[in-house]
């Protein structure tokens, strides 16, 4: 029961974080890796197999369906489900559950109700799960984006998430891109504007490098909006 238990921890984190990335390339390495840890667990695989009918998995979101991060959350579960054979009687979800005693809760109630692995998926979630893990030694908790199991002293208590950097770098390139179009926008419109910019204030407004600027030169960019706004609102 431990060993399939393990080969469950190691998939359902797998296909968690696999799920919110979409890539198909990754997804068949993390299979291949799933199934290698099935292997390791069990030398034929029928230990693992024979064992998934005992396995009961609970799953507290901070949101729905609705959203795009918790829809990545149940993406993964669906497909971790698949991978081991599990039937839906076997998974419980609680949707919308906030970063509040409610979660302590929910977990309470998923482990009263037989599940034996508890993946919690928001970042205020992690008290309250550690709170439950310290109560039900014999149940595998598992928080996302969370940092404090390995300090808690508590073998079933675990932390996972993705490569959050890759896509923070991502999402800041974007933000540069609409922020330098913004900033396009009010230069023509000043350009056009009966108060006139200052020489030092339209100096390379128009081209700004987000993606490489350095620190200080951000700093002398906010500087320049700041005194285009307050010049607009004159």
């Amino acid at each position: 029961m431990k060993k399939a238990l393990s080969v469950l921890l190691a998939m359902g984190m797998t296909v968690s974080m696999v799920a919110g990335c979409g890539d198909t390339a990754d997804n068949s390495s993390a299979a291949d890796n799933s199934a290698a840890a099935s292997t390791e667990a069990g030398t034929d695989g029928t230990q693992a197999a024979a064992s998934a009918a005992d396995i009961k998995v609970g799953v507290i979101y901070i949101g729905d369906e609705n959203e795009g991060y918790t829809a990545a959350h149940m993406a993964g579960i669906d497909e971790m489900a698949a991978n081991l054979g599990l039937s839906d009687d076997q998974i419980i979800e609680k949707t919308t559950i906030p970063e509040d005693e409610s979660c302590y809760d929910a977990a309470v109630d998923l482990a009263d109700q037989g599940c034996n692995i508890i993946f919690a998926t928001s970042f205020g979630h992690e008290t309250y799960i550690l709170q439950a893990a310290q109560e039900y030694p014999d149940i595998q908790f598992c928080h996302a984006t969370g940092y404090q199991a390995a300090s808690s002293g508590l073998s079933n208590m675990h932390n996972y998430f993705d490569a959050i950097y890759e896509a923070r770098y991502v999402s800041g390139v974007v933000a540069g891109m609409k922020i330098k179009e913004m900033i396009d926008d009010l230069v023509k419109e000043m350009g056009h504007s009966p108060h006139r910019m200052s020489k030092k204030d339209k100096i390379k407004l128009i081209d700004i490098d987000f993606e490489n600027i350095d620190v200080v030169t951000l700093m002398q960019v906010q500087a320049r909006i700041s005194r285009l706004i307050l010049e607009k609102s004159k």
